[in-house]
């Protein structure tokens, strides 16, 4: 018995598949949102009019239905205005830029998928190490690409956050070696005064010690002096008395002989 073969469109299956994925595709409220991002309800509302072009969240009868992309886009949101300290313009421009990058990126994975399906039967070793190199350099472009928005970011976090920061501890430290000069020169100051003073103290007290000391020298010579007269004046007087009697002496001995 023969086998009856039926031609099978792959683009329509590929086609339902997707369809399927979308109808079974899990929608969050807005409340339950709230609790996966961790904010209130009110920020996801205004995150989501502000950054509604990209969001595009889907409305059923009024109401948001949220995504898990959604979800997640909605945390890279606020990674970017809560931890990054990013304006709102300036978050949607870094994600307008990621959001080109990742539509790019799954654009050429989509083509590439197809071109190996609707070649596969006419593939051979070169064609597929050709397009396995391509995609690899894909891949390398991509996280070159990676790398140098995270390194734009970080520039900018650094001049944004990081110098600011570095300036204004280096404005506090000169203002606190400024005043430590000013409290050292204010002390220094206060210490030369306080030392002249104790100076001008210590050169009056020995001025009136040597003054007292000369009154003393001098009150001691007068009274010395007088000393002096006195007894010269008594010894005047004692070799004036011994004259005296030897005089008389000699008269008295001349009249016995």
């Amino acid at each position: 018995m023969l086998k009856k073969y039926i031609d099978t469109n792959y683009d329509e299956i590929s086609n339902n598949n997707k369809l399927l994925h979308v109808n079974k595709q899990k929608y969050y409220s807005i409340g339950q949102v709230a609790d996966r991002v961790n904010v209130p309800k009110s920020t996801i509302d205004y995150w989501t009019i502000a950054f509604n072009e990209l969001l595009k969240v889907d409305k059923s009868n009024v109401q948001r239905r949220y995504t898990e992309k959604n979800i997640q886009f909605l945390i890279r949101v606020k990674k970017l205005l809560k931890e990054e300290n990013y304006s709102i313009e300036q978050a949607k421009k870094l994600l307008a830029k990621e959001k080109i990058h990742y539509d790019n990126n799954n654009k050429d994975n989509e083509n590439n998928d197809l071109n190996i399906n609707a070649e596969h039967e006419k593939i051979t070793i070169e064609d597929f190490l050709k397009i396995l190199d391509d995609k690899l350099n894909s891949l390398k472009q991509s996280q070159q690409d990676s790398i140098t928005q995270l390194e734009q970011n970080l520039q900018l976090e650094y001049t944004k956050n990081i110098i600011p920061k570095i300036e204004d501890v280096i404005n506090k430290i000169n203002i606190q070696i400024d005043s430590n000069i000013k409290q050292s020169d204010k002390k220094h100051n206060i210490s030369i005064d306080l030392l002249n003073k104790n100076l001008k103290n210590y050169v009056s007290q020995l001025n009136s010690t040597l003054e007292k000391k000369e009154n003393a020298n001098k009150e001691r010579d007068i009274q010395l002096s007088l000393l002096l007269k006195n007894i010269l004046k008594e010894k005047q007087e004692e070799n004036d008395k011994n004259q005296k009697m030897s005089f008389w002496f000699r008269i008295f001995h001349k009249n016995k002989e």
